[in-house]
């Protein structure tokens, strides 16, 4: 005999046009979202109970209530504070929280996100794409999201670049994954970070950031360098960032080409500064070259600097990787343009 579940989240109520997907054999799981409450309703022959979905003993319901975390965190850019959940079975009520432990999940976004999701974001196939996928299954896209989000939560500069970074990781790492997959010859596998994060760059169509073949030393160099320069600009980073992509010269990108062509280097500015230069200083800090800031002045340099790096990869993450969300498998135009990017990688 089939029953009647609903899993209510701080009192949520049915909408209009709800959420359909499915968890393994199950089909057809609503999923009502609104700003602070959820309510997930399935029918099942399993048996439900409130203490098993406290105790994550219920996959599927621990798996629903995660999802509606998340896609509340995307659509409205703050999370899901979940106050009470209640298990409804055949029209029977009973409490999954209590008064004396009233969190079963924790969360690692507390507060509101620094800037809303873009609506790229927020489209019905990204969201049908995210409930109809169980976290088993993530790939880099995931892994990107999933930093993106922590990286637009967190208030610290620092910090918060090494979240933005590993979303382009995860993102690169995901392109790179496809295109190794139909790689004849192993021995010509992209394995190196360098060509990961190029192999990306010639994806999104943006020219390469990569400098493999120039000395440690003078990468340190370009990279202080490089840093003095975002120092002494007052320009709003959301102009700089449209500049750069947009290809348009400045004072700023000539004083780069001048720089780089001392070192023989030819790379497109917009590639140098949302890529070659956020990579350098998340190396420095990740691996302990350079020590976490934990105490920062305002004005001191690397804050300014993270000012504008930051926004750059935040940014560059958000105008790209929601196109690939929105499927569980990619398309075949998103197939082909991951092997002729292969290609000119191996040119």
């Amino acid at each position: 005999m089939k029953h009647r579940y609903q899993l209510i989240i701080n009192h949520g109520s049915t909408t209009r046009t709800p959420y359909a997907y499915s968890f393994g054999g199950t089909k057809g799981i609503l999923f009502h979202l609104r700003k602070n409450c959820a309510l997930i309703e399935f029918m099942q022959n399993a048996v439900h109970s409130a203490n098993s979905i406290r105790t994550y003993g219920d996959h599927l319901c621990s798996d629903a209530i995660k999802k509606a975390m998340l896609i509340h965190l995307i659509l409205y850019s703050k999370p899901l504070i979940i106050k009470s959940v209640q298990l409804d079975v055949d029209g029977a009520i009973s409490d999954v929280t209590t008064s004396a432990n009233n969190t079963i999940v924790f969360s690692m976004i507390t507060g509101p996100l620094d800037s809303p999701m873009p609506q790229t974001f927020r489209t019905a196939s990204v969201v049908n794409s995210l409930l109809n996928t169980v976290k088993s299954s993530y790939d880099g896209r995931h892994n990107a999201l999933m930093a993106l989000l922590l990286g637009k939560a967190n208030p610290y500069r620092s910090e918060k670049s090494m979240y933005l970074w590993m979303a382009v990781n995860g993102f690169y790492g995901f392109l790179t994954q496809k295109a190794n997959e139909n790689a004849i010859d192993r021995k010509k596998r992209i394995k190196d970070e360098w060509q990961e994060q190029d192999l990306m760059c010639f994806v999104l169509g943006i020219g390469k950031a990569s400098m493999s073949n120039t000395p440690r030393e003078e990468r340190t160099k370009i990279m202080q360098e490089a840093m003095s320069l975002l120092r002494k600009i007052n320009i709003a980073p959301n102009v700089l960032y449209d500049c750069l992509m947009a290809g348009q010269e400045s004072q700023i990108t000539d004083e780069l080409k001048k720089l780089l062509a001392e070192y023989k280097i030819t790379m497109e500015p917009f590639s140098f500064f949302c890529i070659w230069l956020p990579y350098q200083i998340r190396c420095k800090f990740f691996h302990s070259n350079t020590a976490m800031p934990l105490f920062s002045y305002a004005d001191e340099p690397m804050m300014k600097v993270l000012y504008y790096t930051n926004y750059f990869v935040e940014r560059l993450v958000e105008e790209n990787l929601p196109m690939w969300l929105g499927e569980k498998t990619i398309s075949e135009e998103q197939r082909e343009r991951i092997k002729d990017a292969y290609k000119r990688f191996l040119g």
